[in-house]
């Protein structure tokens, strides 16, 4: 695994054969730099060269492409056009957003995740780690596509997908046990903390029907949502997602909810 910077990891067992298209986001090392261009390799292809123009490197005028880029640097491009027959490739950065590299950043980091597993799970099975990449991991990939889409499909599916994949069933129960392992780990805790109160004669039996409606619409979205006493009228509500993006979409989501179940049970609702 190398890292140069801090936010680059790239895998360095599986590379693609052939071409890659235009518009497909690349991780590229500097190799060369002239006046007016940087020659790159694409770390995810073997034995494949790209010419990064100096007029792609930045949308603002670039005085001297070496303050934007350097020997050895590594960085997200974009492919802009392939000549097939030279076999010539041209890349683009200023046509990198920020959000596309941030995405490209994290399919190589869980990438080398599901390497890692492969790698620990062969040593358990008394296998080669690199024959068990070749076979194990390359049947993901062709299933797939790449290990990142493994891993994201098996979040929202579950791991009971990886019962389609061709692979030894020795191999099946232990991905699935490392893979369920790794989404438990990377799981986050959402809290909101909030006020309930009525002035209702059966005040306290309205806000246990508040509780017991939230918890019905949790358990329809297939979230178990733990909600608690602190100190009258305080209260807090928690539960476990699978990142903080989704966790605070579900918690906007609950809030919304509760503030019509409270107000339907005539109980006042301070967040």
């Amino acid at each position: 695994m190398l890292i140069t910077p801090p936010l680059f990891v790239i895998s360095m067992f599986f590379k693609k054969k052939g071409l890659p298209k235009v518009g497909e986001l690349v991780i590229c090392t500097v190799t060369k730099i002239l006046p007016h261009a940087a020659f790159v390799s694409l770390d995810d292809y073997e034995r494949l060269d790209a010419m990064l123009h100096v007029s792609e490197v930045s949308s603002r005028w670039v005085r001297n492409i070496k303050d934007y880029v350097s020997e050895g640097k590594k960085i997200v491009c974009k492919i802009l056009q392939i000549d097939e027959v030279k076999q010539h490739v041209d890349v683009s950065l200023k046509r990198v957003t920020n959000a596309e590299k941030t995405n490209k950043l994290n399919e190589e980091k869980i990438g080398i995740k599901v390497e890692k597993l492969i790698e620990v799970i062969a040593k358990k099975l008394n296998t080669e780690p690199a024959k068990a990449l070749s076979t194990v991991g390359k049947s993901l990939i062709d299933y797939f596509e790449s290990l990142a889409d493994f891993y994201d499909l098996a979040k929202k599916e579950g791991i009971g997908i990886i019962d389609e994949v061709e692979i030894p069933a020795e191999w099946k129960k232990e991905l699935k046990q490392a893979v369920q392992e790794l989404l438990d780990a990377m799981k986050v805790n959402i809290q909101k903390e909030f006020e309930l109160c009525s002035f209702e004669p059966d005040g306290i039996n309205r806000i246990k029907n508040v509780f017991t409606e939230l918890d019905g619409v949790a358990n329809e979205k297939g979230v178990k949502v733990n909600l608690s006493y602190i100190s009258s009228p305080h209260y807090k509500l928690n539960f476990t997602a699978k990142n903080y993006k989704e966790g605070d979409l579900f918690l906007q989501e609950l809030i919304n909810k509760l503030g019509a179940i409270a107000s339907k049970n005539k109980v006042c609702l301070k967040c």
